[in-house]
């Protein structure tokens, strides 16, 4: 869970202290934004996760001029691209029991195998924008 908030473009994950205990994540740290708090929350719902508590992380506008990562090398290979899809498809509990496959051809994520449901295959399409976005 601690990469997925790292790889959270739109939040600065080392601003973020998360703690696991039986299942339950209790973020702590100093944020930007309501929205970066909204994101970090839902970033920290993973497998085996059963409730997340973000009480304890703190907005602060000050922080907000560093709520964005900075994206060093925009160019990624397809083999780092499917990696990073890959590690968010299986961060992700509500696509990650349909092991979805993943393919990179020139920079293009294509995505295929059976997701079940209609919601299952937006949330891929979803995590796999995300994640070849920061990738990328």
């Amino acid at each position: 869970m601690k990469a997925r908030l790292q790889w959270e473009f739109w939040i600065n994950g080392g601003q973020i202290n998360p703690a696991v205990a039986d299942g339950k994540v209790t973020l702590t740290g100093t944020i930007g934004s309501a929205i970066s708090k909204s994101r970090a929350f839902d970033d920290a719902w993973v497998n085996g996760v059963t409730s997340v508590d973000d009480s304890s992380l703190k907005i602060d506008p000050q922080a907000h001029g560093v709520a964005h990562q900075e994206v060093t090398d925009a160019t990624r290979s397809d083999s780092e691209i499917k990696l990073a899809v890959q590690a968010s498809l299986h961060l992700d509990p509500r696509v990650s029991a349909f092991s979805p496959d993943v393919t990179v051809e020139g920079g293009e994520v294509i995505l295929g195998g059976d997701v079940g449901k209609l919601k299952g295959e937006n949330f891929r399409e979803q995590d796999a924008i995300t994640s070849s976005a920061l990738s990328g």
